[in-house]
Order: structure tokens, then sequence, then C-alpha cells
């Protein structure tokens, strides 16, 4: 995978930040590997794939800090509902209904600024950074129930050397 590539080749060392930018997209889905990948266009479910792929970055930061001492340490967090093309291109009407509430980019990247300096001292319960403090990652119990940061793990690992021919 890409990180012990990344540590591999010395980029990635014990003093490294990796701070992921999640969604409140992802409090719609429990993990599922199998749905990260759209095989039937006809069926394809944009909402769901979106809440997937940053579920998966929830994971995965989960995983990346099981690592050890010797791993770089990771932060996820949730910008917030910020008022970005995708918001104006796709949720049209949650854009109407929530525009006051909305928010900046910078007030969307205050969090990961803060994150990659202040590095807090990691919790070893679940959670994902908003408004520089840790919040709840899972807004309903169906999400408790989805596969572990590990078979994601397992996942990529089998996709990557399938892509590389191994």
């Amino acid at each position: 995978m890409l990180d012990v590539a990344l540590r591999r080749g010395g980029a990635l060392g014990p003093r490294s930040a990796i701070v992921s930018m999640s969604s409140g997209g992802m409090y719609g889905a429990a993990l599922d590997p199998d749905a990260l990948e759209a095989t039937d266009a006809a069926g394809h479910d944009g909402f769901l794939a979106y809440a997937q792929h940053k579920r998966a970055q929830v994971a995965l930061t989960h995983y990346w800090n099981s690592l050890g001492e010797t791993a770089p340490r990771a932060w996820v967090m949730h910008p917030g509902w910020v008022d970005t093309d995708g918001v104006r291109s796709a949720l049209p009407g949650f854009r109407r209904f929530f525009r006051p509430v909305l928010r900046s980019a910078e007030e969307g990247a205050d969090t990961a600024l803060w994150l990659a300096t202040t590095r807090p001292r990691l919790a070893s319960e679940e959670g994902i950074w908003l408004d520089r403090r840790l919040d709840a990652e899972h807004a309903f119990a169906f999400t408790r129930g989805g596969a572990s940061p590990e078979a994601l793990v397992a996942r990529l690992q089998a996709r990557a050397a399938q892509a590389l021919g191994g």
C-alpha cells in the first residue's frame, strides 16, 4: 500500500502527520469494501459511493494509528458543511435550505490546518475531528456494523497487487 511504500522510501516517518478530510457524507454508510468499486453503471449510487469512500478514510485512519510508534500519526476530520462546487451542483435543495449555516472553504479548512500544526494527542476511542474537537464518528447505529479497517486494507492491498500484475 502507498503508506508502506512511502515509509520504506523515507517520505513518512514517526514524526509525519496524515490529515484526511472526510465529510458528513460518511455518516450515511457502514464500511463495505465491496461497495467501494462501482461495477454496474446502471445501479451506481453516487451518494452511497461518496459515503463509502469517506467512511473508508475514517477506517484507514484507525488502521494507520494501530501500526505503532514507528508509523506516522493520522487524524481524520470533518470540515462541517461547506459551500463547495459539489454542494452547489449535486445538492441544490440542501444548499438552499442550509445556506445560512454553510461554511466558507477557509472555515472548513481550519481544523485540518490546526491538526497538522497542533497534532493533538491521539484518542484511543473512535472519533472524527470537527471544529478542533473530537466528535462521534457514528451518527446512526447502522453504520457501526461495517467491515473492519483490516478488511479494508486487505482489499486495497489485493487490488494494488492485481493492478501491479502480482
